[in-house]
């Protein structure tokens, strides 16, 4: 439901007056400092990173996203409190290393909709088993969200089902998945499909949006489409991009293809995917994108473009 207006109002508190803002709903609308002052009072009291995860009900990505605002926005913090947190953010910010090893990247698979495509999913699969990959990062939109349904898929409680039935899970292939915002809106029906898929197999939710991994000791900014605010304390060396459904490298950017059938009538818009490997050179990395594209007949390479950062 969307806010339809702002009431502001005054409250009396140890002989200060305080302005409180709610929406009509009737919801108060909390400054960082109140929404976020569990992990402050842990930072206070010295707990690290992993210890706010454990003895809290946020998960890595979450705490990272908190982390974020309260670092970036101008708050009155002591400054041994937000040296603490920006710390912790920085030493925790980049989910994996994939710096040498081989890794597949999909991206919009719009599972549900009337775009899915499961011979495109299978045959990823078996391209993943065939050639002994084992790691997978998936860029976004992994499901339909309940935008363009298939009409067996009309509820977002089938979509998600759906969704858990056939996404596939690997022994040997460890899989990272960003949410983008088509999945962003089954959290809005209570359902985080992340956190629904993390139960599967060598799944790891790393949060909605935008995350962060390194090659080596570069900083790699992987997101789902490019409205993310960006922290300008971070150096980034290069950006991985979901959501255009078009395969596009410019500068030190690509924008990934989809997998599925979206928006076939586009250009350079063939479902596929990217292998990506990286190698490291003194100071820098020669970084390497195998561009395949797919269709119900084959998978082809079409293109390697490499880049050094």
């Amino acid at each position: 439901m969307k806010e339809v207006g702002i009431l502001l109002f005054l409250l009396k508190k140890n002989d200060f007056y305080v302005i409180i803002s709610a929406s009509l709903r009737g919801e108060v609308m909390r400054s960082p400092i109140e929404k976020y002052s569990q992990i402050i009072d842990m930072a206070e009291d010295g707990y690290n990173f992993q210890e706010i995860v454990r003895e809290s009900d946020y998960s890595k990505s979450e705490l990272l996203l908190a982390l974020n605002k309260l670092i970036t926005t101008d708050l009155k913090l002591p400054y041994h409190i937000k040296f603490n947190l920006t710390q912790e953010y920085l030493n925790n910010l980049s989910f994996a290393n994939f710096g040498g090893k081989k890794t597949i990247i999909i991206s919009d698979t719009h599972l549900a909709s009337i775009y899915e495509n499961l011979d495109y999913i299978e045959k990823t699969k078996q391209f993943i088993d065939d050639n002994n990959i084992k790691y997978l990062l998936h860029g976004g939109d992994i499901g339909d969200g309940m935008v363009e349904c298939s009409k067996k898929y009309s509820t977002h409680e089938r979509q998600v089902s759906h969704i858990l039935d056939i996404y596939p899970e690997f022994e040997h292939c460890k899989q990272y998945l960003l949410g983008g915002n088509h999945d962003r809106r089954y959290k809005d029906k209570n359902m985080d499909i992340l956190k629904l898929l993390e139960e599967k197999k060598n799944i790891e939710n790393i949060g909605y949006y935008q995350a962060y991994f390194k090659l080596f000791d570069k900083l790699i900014s992987f997101e789902h489409n490019s409205l993310m605010n960006k922290s300008e304390f971070l150096d980034i060396d290069f950006t991985i991009l979901g959501h255009a459904h078009n395969l596009y490298f410019r500068n030190q950017k690509m924008k990934l293809a989809p997998l599925c059938d979206c928006f076939m009538d586009s250009t350079n818009a063939n479902a596929g995917f990217v292998i990506m490997s990286s190698k490291k050179q003194k100071k820098d990395v020669e970084l390497s994108f195998d561009c395949y594209n797919i269709s119900d007949n084959e998978i082809s390479k079409v293109k390697t473009r490499k880049y050094i950062i």
